[in-house]
């Protein structure tokens, strides 16, 4: 059976900045320094930071 969407946690154009941002990439000295950004900023905030 196939995985059935639910509710999206972002817009499609949120989505596709959050990709671009690959931040899953990032080193772990990157990912450490800029981990309060990423639990504190709204999302637009954080793409527009790191975009």
């Amino acid at each position: 059976m196939a995985a059935t969407e639910l509710k999206r946690q972002f817009t499609e154009d949120q989505a596709d900045a959050i990709q671009n941002i690959a931040w899953c990439d990032w080193d772990h000295a990157t990912m450490k320094a800029r981990l309060p950004d990423f639990r504190s900023l709204e999302i637009d905030a954080f793409i527009e930071k790191y975009s």
